[in-house]
Parts: C-alpha cells; sequence; structure tokens
C-alpha cells in the first residue's frame, strides 16, 4: 500500500512523530500476509500490547494518530461494516415501454 503526506498535513503536524505514528499504522497494514494462513482466532495477533488509556488525553478530546489512521485505512479498504450498503437501491431506473412492469415505488423512505 502507498500513501504520502500532503502539505496541510505536514503544516498541521509539525512534530515529525506524526508521520512516524502514520508510517507505524500503515506498516501493521503492510506486514499482513495471506490472512488464510492464520489461525482461526487470530492467536498470532497479541491482544495484550494496548497500553492503558490516557486519562489526560482523553478528557482534553485528543486523539491518537496511529489509531486514527488504522480506523480510518479500515473504513477505506471496505473492512469496517462491509454489508451495511449490500441491499440499498442505488440509481433505480423505471423502464418503461419494456413490457417488464416497473418497480414498486419506495413510500415515504427517500423524501
Amino acid at each position: 500500500m502507498y500513501y504520502s503526506f500532503d502539505a496541510s498535513f505536514l503544516g498541521f503536524f509539525l512534530d515529525p512523530m506524526a508521520q512516524a505514528e502514520v508510517d507505524k499504522a500503515m506498516a501493521m497494514y503492510n506486514s499482513l500476509t495471506n490472512v488464510s494462513s492464520y489461525s482461526p482466532d487470530l492467536s498470532e495477533f497479541p491482544t495484550g500490547l494496548s497500553p492503558p488509556e490516557n486519562i489526560r488525553a482523553a478528557t482534553a478530546s485528543l486523539l491518537d494518530i496511529r489509531s486514527v489512521t488504522l480506523g480510518l485505512m479500515t473504513e477505506q479498504l471496505g473492512f469496517w461494516q462491509p454489508v451495511r450498503w449490500v441491499w440499498a437501491l442505488h440509481g433505480r431506473v423505471h423502464l418503461t415501454g419494456t413490457g417488464i412492469p416497473p418497480c414498486p415505488p419506495l413510500y415515504g423512505i427517500f423524501h
């Protein structure tokens, strides 16, 4: 996976540690190999490495850049709620003059 930092990111996060945290997050995704070779319980990944919650940071509404990056990448890759819009109707077209009955109207849904 390739990524870069634009001027707005570099201007907002003046500390080079911000870039290093994004690098660490991306390295986590890039280190994944053939997922079908992992065990069913994913015991290859330790669960006890998370640091305790930083109460001062949470009180100040501060976010961890690595965690935010992982969350955003999970969403962009389609792993977050992958079936959310599977059955959503998009671009529904009523065909007239083809002998095919039209789709029933969806009253009250798209107003």
